[in-house]
């Protein structure tokens, strides 16, 4: 939803390059369009989100699925109203490193770290969708 960092983007053309985790050196760089304006692809503070359309549709997509499932790691629910979006699936995961009023919108929660509960996480889906 906010981008990938390791991209950056032609501030002209709004073509994408992948650069890894490189600084930017606009001097050096330049475009195919000519333009030597860069940035990172990735939303800052006060921008808007390119792909929220998209994420809403999905959701939308998710509420007349036979199956469906909504999975959501690391979140505080500050910003978007994850407690809402799953309730737009059958079934719905959260992952937190530390248990929140989120967890009980959620049809299974795991207070964890990403990393140690990906396997369950994998398992879940695995199961679910067998």
């Amino acid at each position: 939803l906010h981008g990938f960092l390791p991209e950056i983007y032609c501030q002209n053309c709004k073509k994408v390059e992948y650069i890894g985790y490189e600084a930017i050196n606009a001097r050096e760089h330049v475009c195919k369009c000519g333009c030597k304006k860069f940035r990172h692809n990735i939303v800052m503070f006060g921008e808007a989100a390119p792909f929220y359309a998209t994420l809403y549709h999905e959701l939308e997509d998710l509420r007349y699925a036979k199956n469906s499932l909504f999975v959501c790691i690391g979140t505080s629910g500050q910003v978007l109203d994850v407690a809402s979006f799953a309730k737009y699936a059958k079934n719905s995961i959260l992952n937190n490193l530390e248990k929140t009023e989120l967890d009980e919108y959620f049809s299974k929660s795991y207070n964890l770290p990403a990393t140690q509960a990906a396997a369950l996480i994998e398992a879940d889906v695995d199961e679910f969708f067998s």
